[in-house]
C-alpha cells in the first residue's frame, strides 16, 4: 500500500521525455537517458503564434495584391469611358447687340418772318409758306419800293399757301415762314393750298364746309401754278355745305375754310 502510494506520488512530480519516453524528474530541462533537452510548452506557444501570424501577414500580403487588379481594371474602365462632360452652362445673359440708333431727318430749311431778296437772301424757287399763329400774310413784289404797283401778289392765310419766287424779286412774310416746297411736310385734312400729285393724287375730290365757317361758307380755287397770278387761275366758287371738284396733275387746290372729305 504505501508503495503504490509512493509511486504515485512519484508519477506526479516525474513527467515522459518526450523523445526517448523514459521517466524524468518534472523540472528536468535535460532527460538524463538520451541526453535531449526538453521544451516547455510555452516556447511552442510563441512559436506557435508566431507562425500564426506570418501566415495571417502572407494571407493579407495575397489579398491585397490579388484586389488591386479589380481596382486597376475599374480605374482602367473608367478612364477609357466615352462619356461626354456637358459644358458649364453660363449664368450670365448673353450680349446683345446694340440696337442702331434711329436716324434722324434732319431739320427742313426754315425762312422766318421778314423781308428777303430772292437770289441774294434765298434761292429762287416754289416755297411752301406756313402761318405761324392763325393768319400769316405773305407777299412778293418787285422792288423794295414799298409802293403798291409794285406788288406781283399777296396772299392771308390760316394754314398755308404756295409760292414760286423769282431771282431778283422781294418776298416779304408776315407771321409766317418758309420752307423750300420739297422739304416741307403739309397737312392735307383741312384748309391750306395743295399741289396735285405731290401733296395730293389727282382726281375728284367731295369738298365739304367747316362747322365753324364764318357765315356757313366755304371758298375753293384751283389755278395751273403757284405764282398767284390771276391769269392762272382755273376756277374759284364760294361753296354751301358742299361741292365736288377735279384736279389734275400739276394743278393746285386752295381750301379754305372747307376740307377734303377723307
Amino acid at each position: 500500500m504505501e508503495t503504490n502510494q509512493q509511486e504515485t506520488i512519484g508519477s506526479i512530480q516525474n513527467k515522459q521525455c518526450k523523445h526517448c519516453k523514459m521517466e524524468i524528474p518534472k523540472d528536468a530541462k535535460v532527460c538524463p537517458h538520451c541526453r535531449k533537452k526538453q521544451g516547455g510548452k510555452g516556447k511552442w506557444i510563441i512559436i506557435g503564434v508566431v507562425v500564426v501570424l506570418i501566415l495571417l501577414g502572407a494571407a493579407g500580403g495575397d489579398s491585397g495584391k490579388s484586389e488591386s487588379p479589380d481596382i486597376t481594371e475599374t480605374v482602367n474602365a473608367e478612364s477609357t469611358g466615352t462619356e461626354t462632360v456637358p459644358e458649364a452652362v453660363s449664368d450670365s445673359a448673353p450680349e446683345q447687340e446694340a440696337e442702331p440708333e434711329p436716324t434722324q431727318s434732319p431739320e427742313p430749311t426754315r425762312y422766318k418772318s421778314g423781308m428777303y431778296l430772292v437770289g441774294t437772301d434765298m434761292p429762287a424757287g416754289e416755297y411752301a409758306v406756313f402761318a405761324e399763329r392763325s393768319l400769316g400774310y405773305m407777299e412778293v413784289a418787285s422792288d423794295s419800293s414799298g409802293n403798291f404797283e409794285s406788288i406781283l401778289c399777296n396772299a392771308n392765310f390760316s394754314y398755308n399757301t404756295i409760292v414760286t419766287l423769282e431771282d431778283g424779286r422781294y418776298f416779304s412774310m408776315t407771321g409766317a415762314y418758309a420752307v423750300p416746297m420739297e422739304e416741307a411736310q403739309i397737312d392735307t385734312t383741312g384748309s391750306g393750298m395743295f399741289k396735285v400729285g405731290v401733296n395730293i393724287p389727282a382726281g375728284e375730290y367731295k369738298i365739304v364746309v367747316d362747322e365753324d365757317a364764318a357765315m356757313g361758307l366755304g371758298y375753293l380755287e384751283v389755278a395751273s401754278d403757284s405764282s398767284h397770278d390771276f391769269a392762272s387761275l382755273r376756277t374759284n366758287d364760294n361753296i354751301e355745305s358742299s361741292a365736288y371738284i377735279s384736279v389734275n396733275e400739276g394743278e393746285y387746290l386752295t381750301l379754305n375754310e372747307c376740307h377734303i372729305e377723307p
